[in-house]
This record gives structure tokens, sequence and C-alpha cells, in this order.
């Protein structure tokens, strides 16, 4: 499962989200197999407002492992700030039920006035670390 941490201070690299994870790594004495298979970190811009913001992707496994992260982790401190710590879920624009050639029920209105997502927004750098299988990062417990 892919895990997402909203709006990380800049200062944040992988070591620190190792950190951050560590200690719930540690506890869990029922799963037998759990480890942090990538980091990523994004750096985005949005235009619009001309502000920039970061944000970490972590593969964890087992599904379950990381469901149990999200509700010990989420509203904690990483680097002296509290961030969200969610599923995230890769989205794409032909599963969108609102388009208009809705096949499923063409009598659903559309309640949303406008979209939530933000269209002025690009990400400028990605710093990705797969983990699997290099000592110094790869830890299963």
């Amino acid at each position: 499962m892919r895990l997402i941490l909203v709006r990380i201070p800049a200062e944040t690299n992988q070591q620190d989200i190792k950190r951050f994870f560590e200690p719930l790594l540690k506890r869990s004495f029922f799963v037998k197999k759990k480890s942090l298979r990538n980091i990523e970190i994004l750096k985005l811009h949005d235009s619009s407002t001309n502000s920039t913001e970061y944000h970490a992707l972590v593969t964890i496994e087992p599904d379950s492992f990381a469901k149990r992260a999200i509700l010990k982790l989420n509203r904690k401190p990483i680097n002296g700030k509290h961030i969200a710590v969610r599923e995230y879920h890769n989205r794409y624009w032909h599963n969108d039920l609102r388009q208009q050639n809705n096949t499923l029920n063409p009598n659903t209105p559309n309640r949303r006035i406008m979209d939530r997502r933000r269209k002025n927004l690009r990400v400028l750098e990605s710093d990705d670390i797969r983990i699997t299988g290099h000592k110094n990062f790869h830890r299963t417990f």
C-alpha cells in the first residue's frame, strides 16, 4: 500500500521519514514481515499562488501494517511539524464518473460546482529511493 505524507517540512529527507516510521515498525509483534519498500519525496509548485510544498510517498508492506501506520502516525510531528498520513490513490480522468459520457446513469446530476483538484500544480523534483535489496536502507522486522 502507498501512503502519502502531506505537506512535510522542506528540509525532510528519506532518513527522517525512516525514523518517523521506525518506532511503529519495532512495536508490531503480530505482523510477521513488515517493511518500507520505497520512499519518494515530491516537490510541488503551484503557479497560481506561487507556493511550493513537499509531500512524501511511502510504500509499505503488508497492507494491514500500512493501515495501522495511518492510525498511529496521523497528526504526529516530523521535523517539528504535524503532518497528515493518508492512503495514496492513483486517480485517472477516464475513471471519473462525473464526465459527460457517463454511461452508468446519465440522469445522475453533477452536484459539484467545480473540480477540487488544482490545475496549476506541477512536480518540480522527485527524489526517489527504492529500499529493496540495499542493506543500509532495507529493514524488515
